[in-house]
């Protein structure tokens, strides 16, 4: 019963670590996205720059309006897209600390549960010993006991056995 929950429990704790994978790379992916997408406006800016320029000159204009309200809006364009940019990428970092702080927690879960396994196995070897040393007719009732739970070690260990205890899973 014991090794069930802590079989439950890390089955849970890799799909919690598998999870948590996919979110990060679902993220990065996401981030790279918004990356390309700033190096496409920055790309169409400057295109939309030469060719005002090329109006200008054709048109022989050289009016500083214009060419002052053009670098505002060119500055206010990269001021949204850096703040954007910014945003996404601290929501990014976020995400991936939080991540990390889980997968740490997992890993401690998974290793105090590894230890309390050792301890549980290490108790029923004493327990077969025990029962061994007890019963007169060769350790038949340990062989039945360690038949029922499954155990990996004591007398009357079987593949058998041990396909017993994971049928009852």
């Amino acid at each position: 019963m014991m090794k069930e929950k802590q079989r439950a429990a890390q089955r849970q704790n890799e799909d919690v670590i598998k999870d948590l994978k996919e979110e990060i790379t679902e993220l990065k992916k996401r981030n790279i996205e918004q990356q390309q997408k700033i190096s496409n406006t920055e790309h169409h800016l400057r295109l939309i720059q030469e060719k005002y320029q090329k109006d200008l000159s054709r048109q022989q204009k050289s009016s500083y309006a214009c060419s002052l309200k053009f670098w505002f809006l060119v500055v206010g364009v990269l001021f949204v897209l850096s703040a954007c940019f910014i945003q996404t990428y601290n929501h990014i970092q976020r995400i991936e600390a939080e991540t990390i702080e889980r997968l740490e927690l997992s890993k401690t879960v998974i290793s105090e549960l590894k230890k309390r396994n050792k301890e549980l196995d290490s108790h029923l070897r004493s327990c077969i010993a025990e029962c061994s040393l007890m019963s007169g007719n060769s350790g038949s009732v340990c062989q039945w006991i360690t038949s029922i739970i499954g155990c990996r070690s004591g007398p009357g260990y079987s593949s058998v056995s041990e396909s017993k205890a994971t049928e009852g899973l």
